[in-house]
């Protein structure tokens, strides 16, 4: 005879309980902006999921902002190509800007862009 699984305080709160070990839900690492999209994206190219739950880190980094970055799907009407769009807020995105972008695609995303199928772009935005 089996014993009766133990509920968690997530199953009463109708929330499924943590997997013991798994990855964080990469939503909450970002304001999303067309979020249906985004999940089509991203379950059409599930290697990009480690590069959305490592890159806030990478960013914070290097742009020692705590905003969110801003998560959105790019769609080239012309090309029909989609890509996924990440933008690092700022209050300055001129020139200043260009040496931190570097120095993020230099220490991190230059290293992990082979690791994923998907089109996925860094670039800052206004705050």
């Amino acid at each position: 005879m089996a014993l009766p699984r133990r509920r968690t305080p997530h199953h009463d709160q109708g929330q499924p309980a943590a997997t013991p070990g798994a990855e964080p839900d990469w939503h909450a690492l970002y304001e999303i902006e067309n979020p249906a999209e985004v999940d089509a994206y991203v379950a059409e190219h599930p290697t990009v999921v480690t590069i959305l739950r490592e890159a806030p880190d990478q960013i914070h980094a290097v742009f020692g902002s705590e905003t969110l970055p801003r998560l959105s799907v790019w769609q080239s009407f012309e090309e029909g190509d989609c890509s996924l769009f990440v933008g690092i807020p700022q209050e300055d995105v001129g020139p200043a800007a260009l040496p931190l972008l570097n120095a993020f695609d230099v220490g991190w995303w230059l290293d992990r862009m082979p690791t994923t199928d998907a089109t996925v772009i860094f670039d800052v935005i206004d705050r």
